[in-house]
């Protein structure tokens, strides 16, 4: 899949000093995965990409006779995703403990060599408005044990939580093609874990999972990436109205619910 933007020959501001457009046309690929992207930039199919902050990746890149890397602030943010209405993530002390147990400075540490910051809201701290919401969850596994007992779970022999005769797993869904989610899964496995978590990482692929699952609700949890323009606004991404239901054809954005 591609998109190609043409040159407009009615241009507003061609007669401004420096002219313009100074382009025909820019032709954007769609690929199977950010790997691609980088075969495509060596093999000479590419002019430039924009790569996550995986570490392995930026070094592919560099290494590509001709090529700059640059790393700049974006409004682009990976997170979890989590489906507030679907069990047992419709019980807030679990997502509470969720966020509890995982360690998001262990993951930019070990994952990412440290070279970007644990998001601590999703407000970036360019916009406007920017307050660090998300420091209150830090690292805390004993915490969120205190919250899955008040909430009424108990520990199993294999030290994970039960209630109801059922375990506390949460299956998570990522895109098959990134090995950077995968090895976020993995890391996060232990981590949750700790807490008597069991986290179930579920590759798909990224058409079902952009295609039908985040939009249908068909997911308990899922890894993605999220972003936007300058305007700090969480509408589009928060308002019950944004839920895809069969009234906006499955096209909100708002997949939390």
């Amino acid at each position: 899949m591609r998109a190609v933007l043409a040159r407009d020959p009615d241009y507003w501001g061609a007669d401004l000093a420096d002219g313009g457009p100074f382009l025909d046309q820019i032709v954007i690929n769609f690929l199977d995965s950010p790997g691609a992207a980088i075969t495509a930039l060596r093999q000479g199919e590419a002019q430039m990409t924009s790569p996550p902050p995986d570490p392995a990746l930026i070094a592919r890149a560099a290494a590509i006779d001709g090529v700059e890397v640059q790393s700049v602030p974006s409004l682009f943010f990976e997170h979890m995703i989590l489906n507030t209405a679907a069990a047992p993530l419709d019980d807030p002390q679990v997502r509470q403990a969720l966020a509890y147990a995982i360690d998001r400075e262990q993951i930019v540490d070990v994952l990412l060599d440290g070279s970007v910051p644990v998001l601590q809201s999703v407000v970036r701290p360019a916009q406007l408005g920017y307050a660090p919401a998300f420091d209150g969850y830090a690292h805390d596994p004993e915490r969120a044990i205190g919250l899955l007992e008040e909430a009424g779970w108990t520990r199993g022999d294999d030290g994970i939580f039960e209630k109801d005769g059922r375990e506390l797993r949460i299956p998570v869904a990522y895109s098959s093609e990134s090995e950077l989610r995968r090895l976020t899964a993995r890391l996060m496995v232990q981590q949750a874990a700790a807490a008597g978590i069991r986290i179930v990482p579920t590759p798909i692929s990224s058409d079902r999972l952009y295609g039908s699952a985040l939009n249908q609700g068909d997911f308990t949890a899922a890894m993605a990436a999220c972003g936007g323009g300058g305007d700090p606004s969480l509408t589009g991404l928060l308002a019950s109205d944004e839920i895809p239901t069969e009234e906006n054809a499955f096209l909100g954005q708002n997949v939390y619910r």
